[in-house]
């Protein structure tokens, strides 16, 4: 399936999009995935059995070859930015910028990360800090190894994905005139196949890991909303909750598309930027306010110091446990993603240079998480908040450690407004996972 313009002369801005449905993809992804659901319905057991099996076999063959393609994004990422194609327009020369700076870094922001901040805001900082990679759990040097690691899953390697699939479709699309699919991008290497069986296969599995990924997320914010719920108004944790809050987000998203780009979806990405903004200000001034913006550059100076080293470590001579459960586990979830959140950021990017859009994808999205991860995780991290009385034996269940965020919130005064607005935040992200889909199938 592609998004084709409506109106792509030079010199002409596009005005809208329209949606062609190819029938081969649809219906091949359609049947594959009924396929993999009927068989976890009826034989849950076996379908998981094979399934980490598969997981386990790529961690142990490909792990080094992760590593190595993420980091290669990154630098080719950097290296566009200082080359002579940086000042190259993504449409037709006289073409402007489409979505003005705040509103683009929005749309991106919350496409490309959305309900995982809320989610990991604070679980994964507290899981390094509780259980560290080299350092004594629970100490000073595992808080700051615990935000290192968290900034390096979430920071510029995630972003170097998104940007330079991204870049690719954008160029291709609005300076080339072809559609807006991930087989358009490989076309000097296809020629005339691209219209035919391997670019369709090829969108097919673009396709096929979106909607894994996707899956993944909606997992993870419909369990958080129900936590919750739960707190606020009693609604037990449970599948059908769950299933009906998927339900709900994915209605909204919908009529969110059908407003259309400008009216729904960026109305909808700044609002929620808002929303989050004003929950971070709330935690930062309630406080302790000096000790979380010494840690922000604190933070920040631990992260690219430790890039390197981090970025190609494979741990040969140790069991890949950890790296399955962190690394690996992000850079193929970002991956899956990558066809699209690429692709919406490339249907929001016209206009904009390579120069302008790598760097903002780059560097924008990556400064709001280590905000973002500075003022949540690092208020729990804080070495003497974190002895507070009883909090070791009250987040021992894993599940309640992945949902912190929500205690952090109930630990302040008038906590109750904070919460609705928790709660209001992890819906509206949630809600724009689905809606960049659209523009990939």
């Amino acid at each position: 399936m592609s998004l084709k313009g409506e109106d792509n002369a030079p010199g002409k801005r596009i005005a809208g999009s329209k949606i062609s449905s190819d029938p081969v993809i649809f219906f091949t992804v359609l049947g594959l995935v009924v396929v993999i659901v009927l068989a976890t319905v009826f034989d849950r057991e076996s379908t998981g059995t094979f399934l980490f099996g598969l997981q386990d076999f790529a961690v142990e063959k490909f792990a080094w070859l992760f590593s190595l393609t993420v980091s290669g994004l990154l630098i080719y990422a950097f290296w566009l930015v200082f080359s002579r194609f940086g000042h190259i327009k993504l449409g037709p020369d006289d073409s402007t910028p489409e979505f003005g700076t705040l509103a683009w870094i929005s749309m991106l922001f919350s496409a490309g990360m959305g309900i995982g901040l809320v989610f990991f805001g604070v679980a994964e900082p507290i899981l390094h800090y509780i259980a560290p990679l080299q350092s004594p759990p629970e100490s000073v040097a595992s808080a700051r190894e615990a935000m290192r690691l968290t900034l390096f899953h979430w920071g510029l390697h995630a972003w170097g994905i998104y940007a330079v699939l991204g870049l690719a479709l954008a160029y291709f699309h609005f300076r080339l005139q072809k559609p807006l699919a991930i087989r358009s991008t490989l076309e000097p290497l296809l020629g005339r196949q691209t219209n035919r069986l391997p670019g369709k296969i090829i969108d097919i599995v673009a396709v096929l890991g979106t909607l894994f990924g996707l899956a993944t997320s909606l997992g993870l914010g419909a369990a958080q909303i129900n936590s919750g719920l739960e707190v606020l108004f009693g609604v037990p944790v449970a599948v059908r909750p769950q299933v009906l809050i998927i339900v709900v987000v994915t209605f909204f998203a919908t009529l969110s598309l059908v407003l259309g780009l400008s009216k729904g979806i960026r109305r909808l990405s700044e609002f929620n930027m808002l929303l989050a903004l004003a929950l971070m200000l709330f935690i930062l001034i309630a406080g302790p306010t000096a000790v979380l913006l010494r840690g922000i550059p604190d933070h920040l100076g631990n992260y690219l110091q430790g890039i390197t080293g981090l970025s190609l470590s494979t741990h040969p001579f140790r069991t890949l446990e950890w790296q399955k459960s962190w690394t690996i586990f992000y850079w193929a979830w970002w991956l899956s993603w990558s066809p699209f959140v690429g692709m919406f950021i490339a249907r929001i990017s016209r206009g904009r240079t390579v120069r302008q859009f790598v760097l903002g994808v780059l560097i924008a999205p990556t400064l709001l998480s280590l905000l973002w991860f500075g003022v949540f995780g690092g208020r729990h991290c804080d070495w003497n908040y974190s002895r507070e009385s009883g909090w070791q034996k009250r987040f021992k269940p894993i599940r309640r450690r992945l949902f912190t965020h929500y205690w952090i919130i109930s630990r302040y005064r008038d906590s109750s407004v904070s919460w609705r607005c928790s709660l209001w935040l992890s819906f509206l992200s949630l809600l724009q996972i689905p809606v960049p889909l659209s523009w990939t199938c």
